[in-house]
């Protein structure tokens, strides 16, 4: 995840096993010889997760990081995205913790060259019948990296977005098809029209490479 092409997100799962726990303020990763506190608040919307039933969103719009540590939880860092990791580490008031090798090496190196070479959307799409899209994405960096975009359809009645999640190894290219669920084809305005109409729905690819949209027809029966 990147928030700008300057910058990159670092994820830390960290549980308190012994002693006191820290504030989430006395957390500290150093980086590059710059210090950089935890980012507070990042709420994630309604998503569908690949490997869900497709009947409803796997999970509401809630906050992954929270505001308070109280002894578990995930901590994100906002670092740039290139820079010395040599002397990486995770401070608090009673100890650190040093990343090992390779993820020292990942933050430090530019992030990895992912490419969405092919999006295609299988039809016919109807109310039975919910779209399946269809990726090929090549990763042309030297390190491992983990593809992440979203797709929603455009004036769909209850929004949710579909996750798009894979790793993909350096000089690797990967093909795999992810579903959309059954809201991903009504549209507000054409719910009371005639049925046995088609209507073309204008779905929407959003990730940190960009942004594609791609027009499907929609058959109402």
């Amino acid at each position: 995840m990147v928030s700008d092409p300057n910058s990159q997100y670092l994820f830390l799962d960290v549980t308190v096993t012994s002693g006191s726990t820290p504030t989430l303020s006395e957390f500290t990763f150093h980086f590059d010889d710059e210090e950089y506190s935890p980012v507070t608040d990042l709420t994630v919307p309604v998503h569908r997760g690949e490997e869900s039933d497709r009947e409803y969103p796997d999970k509401p719009g809630r906050t992954v990081v929270r505001s308070e540590f109280t002894g578990g939880g995930l901590l994100l860092f906002q670092l740039p995205e290139t820079g010395d990791a040599s002397d990486a580490v995770l401070t608090w008031p009673i100890g650190e913790w040093k990343p090992d090798g390779e993820l020292r090496r990942r933050i430090a190196e530019p992030l990895p060259l992912l490419y969405t070479t092919r999006w295609q959307a299988y039809i016919p799409v109807s109310r039975d019948n919910p779209p399946v899209f269809r990726f090929t994405v090549e990763n042309k960096g030297n390190l491992p990296g983990q593809y992440f975009a979203g797709i929603w359809g455009e004036g769909s009645v209850h929004g949710p977005i579909t996750l798009v999640s894979r790793r993909i190894e350096p000089d690797e290219t990967e093909v795999w098809k992810v579903p959309g669920g059954p809201e991903f084809i009504y549209r507000e305005s054409e719910m009371n029209e005639s049925e046995n109409e088609e209507f073309t729905m204008e779905y929407m690819l959003e990730g940190p490479y960009g942004s594609r949209s791609k027009s499907v027809p929609v058959q109402y029966e």
